[in-house]
């Protein structure tokens, strides 16, 4: 609902007012993400979405600045960033605590780590016709991977508990298993969207009734919990 507002609002801005908004949406959320949650809810709130929306329409608009960082400067970065977040992770078990802000979706070092690997799937070149028409059809879908697993009833029931078996592994074995249970995971979620897209797709009414489901569903559980807090 709020994109074509945001499209509007791009096409009236400069490059340079653009980037200026920009960097200091991301100088305050990346900072909240180092230091506390706000509303930024670690990456998980509609204004981090935004913020990003707005990151990527930057690096359409200026496809002749990310040109001058070269593919291997952007590996690196992608290395460093990561290496980072793990030395930084592992200090906080070992002595701090709240090692989870390392790595939050607004932590400094995820945003710019990913801000590189996009750049860096931007360059690559898919020639076969075929491909092509296969990725638009399913890179929408990949959103839906967000979606269910930011989700805190999936989290709760799943992905909570599910792994704490990684912890007696083997770190060889242990990282094996993640890796597998993410791309699992990551294709399941896809799989999921894609049969709900096509279901709604034959049965339009279904989708009406899910929305309304929804809705309800939100009012009914902001009363419950307005009326706990009480």
């Amino acid at each position: 609902m709020l994109l074509p507002f945001i499209n509007a609002g791009i096409k009236r801005l400069t490059q340079k007012q653009l980037e200026r908004i920009i960097a200091a949406l991301l100088l305050f959320t990346m900072t909240s993400g180092m230091l506390g949650h706000f509303f930024v809810q670690d990456g998980y709130s509609a204004f981090w979405l935004i913020v990003m929306y707005l990151v990527g329409a930057y690096l359409k608009i200026t496809t002749h600045n990310v040109k001058r960082v070269s593919s291997r400067q952007l590996m690196l970065i992608f290395i460093g960033m990561t290496l980072i977040s793990l030395f930084g992770e592992a200090i906080s078990i070992k002595f701090i605590g709240h090692s989870d802000i390392w790595l939050a979706y607004n932590s400094p070092m995820v945003v710019i780590e990913s801000i590189a690997i996009v750049i860096l799937f931007t360059r690559i070149r898919v020639k076969s016709v075929r491909l092509q028409k296969c990725l638009a059809r399913f890179t929408p879908l990949t959103f839906s991977v967000y979606l269910i697993d930011s989700n805190h009833a999936f989290y709760g029931f799943v992905t909570h508990s599910a792994f704490t078996f990684i912890r007696v592994q083997n770190v060889m074995v242990g990282y094996l298993i993640i890796i597998m249970a993410s791309v699992g995971m990551f294709v399941g979620f896809i799989v999921c969207d894609y049969g709900r897209a096509q279901l709604f797709r034959k049965c339009p009414q279904l989708k009406l009734v899910m929305i309304g489901r929804e809705t309800i569903g939100y009012h009914v559980n902001k009363f419950v919990t307005s009326w706990g807090s009480r």
